[in-house]
Order: C-alpha cells, then structure tokens, then sequence
C-alpha cells in the first residue's frame, strides 16, 4: 500500500507565509526554500521512521527531519551559528 503525506491548510499557510518572508530579500531563495520542503516531505512518505527521536514528546514514532538543502547563516560581532528549520513528523 502506498503511504501518502497529507498536508494540513495550517501546514500550508505556514509555509506560505516563509516564503513570503525570504521573498522579501530574495525570491529566488524563497522558492529554494519551499522546494527543499516539499522535497523533504516526499522523503518522509518513502521513510518516515528517518529521522531523530524526540524525546519531549515520548513517542518513538514522532521524528524530527532537517532539510539539508537549506539554512540561514545569522553573524554577531562574536559569532556565527547555522540555523535550520526542523520539522517534527508523527508516523
């Protein structure tokens, strides 16, 4: 039986409203970003037990899935740190 993911309304917004937001700077990385999503999530229908366990939940089945493609370096004066939107997947 193939699995399918089924994305909510709230789900779509939100990634609406993201590339709406890095849309503003560059659209171009913007659609990067909303590829790499749904990229992510078709790698999810074919392995959805990928991914690291998250324990604050206390279920084995509900993942966590960094798409790779993507990131966002942010620089202080001090430092620099690497951010990646993260995406938390109930099997």
């Amino acid at each position: 039986m193939a699995r399918s993911l089924i994305w909510s309304t709230e789900a779509l917004d939100d990634i609406d409203a993201i590339a709406q937001f890095i849309a503003r700077d560059s659209p171009q990385h913007a659609r990067k970003v909303v590829e790499a999503l749904f990229e992510l999530s078709d790698a999810i229908v074919e392995q959805p037990m990928l991914g690291r366990v998250m324990p604050e939940f206390g279920r084995v089945n509900v993942r966590e899935r960094f798409p790779t493609a993507i990131g966002c370096c942010t620089r202080s004066a001090r430092t620099a740190s690497r951010c990646w939107p993260s995406f938390t997947v109930a099997a």
